[in-house]
């Protein structure tokens, strides 16, 4: 894994001339992608991507203290068109007769445009 040349963190100067820490550190793959970066308020946020096409499979979000706040999985079709992204920190419940959970499908026509999606189990 390397840094260079990327941007690896990056301040903020307030008003009353403090430094803010926005982006602590960053790490890159060979290939160019975020592997890993640590915010400022202490959040680690990583990523993984598949191996033969680089696409992003996963990406999840630990505190400090490493309390889960994300974590998601990202699907595609056989042309590259993103299907699906489920929040597996979303636990599956029921609304109004309706299963809602974290899961959001889209959906494509022949000419692989975005027809729509819907989102946690519920159109939008």
């Amino acid at each position: 894994m390397t840094s260079a040349p990327h941007v690896k963190s990056q301040y903020a100067t307030l008003s009353d001339g403090k430094k803010q820490t926005l982006l602590e550190d960053t790490m890159w793959s060979a290939a160019g992608q975020v592997v890993e970066e640590k915010s400022g308020n202490g959040v680690t946020t990583s990523y993984r991507y598949e191996p033969e096409t680089q696409r992003l499979s996963a990406m999840s979000a630990l505190r400090a203290d490493s309390t889960l706040l994300q974590d998601l999985d990202y699907g595609y079709d056989n042309t590259g068109n993103l299907i699906s992204i489920t929040d597996n920190t979303i636990a599956t419940r029921y609304f109004q007769n309706q299963q809602t959970d974290g899961r959001r499908e889209f959906t494509y026509d022949a000419l692989y445009q975005l027809l729509g999606g819907n989102r946690a189990r519920e159109c939008w």
